[in-house]
């Protein structure tokens, strides 16, 4: 994983992926680009591999079916905050909390973790902050946990319509 990957998908995911989606770096362009710095710190009989990393989607377009999802969020009515604003403010709060420098790879992802920074970042405009499954197929709860490979990274692809308001966390509103 290179800096400038990173940049240019985060870039792209804050482009609401209008454009084609960047390629992250191949074994060859890793090695063409650091093998050579990076031979000179190996003793003799040691041997230098480099593997590719890559991003997971979660939440939003570009993400696999059954990790795609609405954040339902409660608003304080005493807020004087609009809608739009709320719903911006989540998937800033979201993109930060995926930072890379946050992130080891094959790292899991827990909900309950991101639920607490959003509460906290967003007080006292944001009550409550849950995660629903987009897909029919998958259960309410499901997404509380993801585990990614380890050569992978999570990372967000969530909008602000993948952010919806609710008056209250009731089984009708869930």
């Amino acid at each position: 994983m290179t800096k400038a990957y990173d940049i240019a998908l985060r870039q792209w995911l804050s482009k609401s992926q209008a454009t084609t989606r960047p390629t992250a770096p191949t074994i060859f362009d890793l090695e063409t680009s650091y093998l050579a710095s990076l031979d000179q710190y190996k003793s003799v009989s040691d041997e230098v591999v480099i593997n590719p990393g890559e991003y997971r989607l979660l939440f939003g377009p570009g993400a696999e079916d059954e990790l795609q999802a609405q954040f339902k969020v409660v608003k304080n009515p005493q807020a004087n905050i609009s809608d739009n604003q709320i719903k911006s403010s989540v998937v800033e709060a979201i993109d930060t909390y995926f930072s890379l420098e946050l992130w080891d790879f094959g790292d899991t992802f827990y909900f309950t973790e991101l639920a607490a920074y959003l509460h906290n970042t967003l007080a006292p405009d944001v009550l409550s902050v849950v995660i629903v499954p987009s897909s029919a197929t998958t259960s309410f709860g499901s997404l509380f946990e993801i585990t990614v490979d380890g050569h992978q990274l999570p990372i967000s692809s969530a909008t602000v319509d993948n952010v919806q308001i609710i008056s209250s966390n009731t089984a009708e509103q869930l």
